[in-house]
């Protein structure tokens, strides 16, 4: 599997590609974990909004500056399993 930066689609500047093959390979792969990630979280995100969706208590409080989604739904666990985590 080709792991260059530029096979995971990812724009790459032009001065990344005149690196060694041996660091192409090494951001490459990072480049994959960063996309990896991203979908990740794309996912837990969407789980979020979910729940979101059946607890009206969390529409209440985004409307709160500064509380976001994670935050709003981090106050739905039982206090005693926010501190265990």
């Amino acid at each position: 599997m080709d792991s260059s930066p530029d096979s995971v689609g990812i724009d790459v500047p032009e001065s990344v590609l005149v690196l060694p093959d041996a660091l192409k390979l090494s951001l490459g792969s990072l480049c994959q974990d960063i996309v990896s990630h991203s979908t990740r979280i794309d996912e837990i995100e969407a789980q979020l909004e979910a729940l979101a969706k059946q607890a009206p208590v969390v529409a209440r409080l985004l409307s709160v500056p500064g509380i976001g989604l994670l935050t709003a739904t981090a106050l739905l666990l039982p206090s005693s399993e926010r501190h265990s985590r």
